[in-house]
């Protein structure tokens, strides 16, 4: 069976939007903002690269979450986004 994963949208630690029933590779398309590849200064996105992502992604057990993206310096509405492996 192929893996199944969630992507889930966190501002100030609350759940704002969940996206089911993805591949890894879609999972983590939808997972990366677009402000996190703009090349600005003082760019509070961090993104965990693709690469490295999927690598983890596939161990992953069912239920198990890892952070792709966040911001750091922490602004007033906080955001991160979580892939969570759901099958």
């Amino acid at each position: 069976m192929t893996p199944e994963y969630s992507v889930m949208f966190y501002v100030n630690n609350t759940l704002q939007k969940t996206l089911e029933h993805l591949s890894a590779q879609d999972a983590y398309l939808h997972a990366v903002p677009n402000d996190a590849n703009k090349n600005v200064p003082n760019n509070p996105w961090h993104l965990m690269l693709r690469s490295p992502a999927i690598q983890r992604m596939g161990i992953l057990f069912v239920g198990e979450t890892i952070r792709i993206a966040w911001q750091d310096p922490q602004p007033v509405n906080t955001h991160y986004i979580l892939i969570l492996r759901t099958y």
